[in-house]
């Protein structure tokens, strides 16, 4: 390819392509000045001469369709359709490189091993009565009438000779979305632990609390918060309440710890 156009050839080859060249009719401010342009005819170029107007795109599309229509007649006349030129092949585009399955599963179980677990939400609808000695924990139901069980744990501690003093409810968390702040197990903990300041050395009765929990981190967390549980039975007030076994069952748990009473 030569190392350089002639301005009339460069014109002629921007101008195919929809270039348009304009030049301006006086120096501009700032500008460098313009260099000689060659504009020679050369034997090898064939440009269109400068004054020529080339058809605009609205031009071309009419001569192409009407082409197409010429041809059309002519097939329906019967004749030979005009050979049209081929078209150079396409060249193959190769896909991107996909990771193969194993280097996926690989990544997946990395970025797993990299990103810390969470930790299980702890859930808390809970009851508390404070007896003179006693202090009964117990998990509420909605299903259930408060009242009722909030009787049947007073029914409770007069078995065995305690009146309750006191009586409060903890629900946790406090707002519903548990990406909110504030509402993690730690701070649960601190604030049974700031309720409870005045009834430490009580012993604990636990009903149906924590259950949801593997044992381990069950066993953890009833540490944290109350320390050492004289009775930890599975059922809360509102399952004994329809559960005459669990209910005897209780009262075989309680009956050696209070029976001096």
């Amino acid at each position: 390819m030569s190392a350089s156009l002639n301005e009339a050839s460069r014109q002629f080859y921007l101008g195919q392509f929809g270039v348009r060249m304009w030049y301006a009719r006086s120096p501009l401010p700032g500008a460098a000045p313009s260099p000689e342009f060659d504009f020679a005819e050369r034997a090898s170029a064939s440009p269109a001469p400068l004054n020529a107007v080339l058809p605009s795109p609205r031009e071309t599309d009419r001569a192409d369709r009407a082409g197409k229509l010429a041809a059309l007649q002519g097939l329906m006349n019967g004749e030979a359709p005009a050979r049209t030129e081929e078209r150079a092949p396409v060249a193959s585009v190769e896909p991107s490189h996909s990771p193969a399955p194993s280097e996926a599963v690989a990544a997946e179980e990395k970025a797993a091993v990299a990103a810390p677990e969470p930790s299980i939400a702890v859930r808390a609808n809970w009851g508390f009565w404070v007896g003179e000695d006693v202090l009964l924990v117990s998990e509420l139901s909605d299903d259930a009438s408060f009242q009722l069980q909030a009787a049947l744990a007073q029914n409770i501690l007069k078995a065995i000779d305690q009146s309750s003093s006191n009586s409060f409810r903890v629900q946790w968390p406090v707002f519903n979305n548990p990406l909110a702040p504030g509402g993690d197990r730690k701070t649960l903990i601190s604030v049974v632990k700031g309720q409870l300041e005045s009834h430490a050395g009580k012993h604990v009765i636990l009903l149906g609390v924590l259950m949801p929990l593997a044992a381990e981190d069950r066993e953890t967390m009833i540490q944290e918060l109350w320390g050492r549980v004289v009775v930890d039975a599975p059922g809360s007030l509102a399952a004994l309440s329809t559960d005459p076994v669990a209910k005897r069952a209780l009262w075989d748990m309680l009956k050696p710890l209070f029976a001096h009473r």
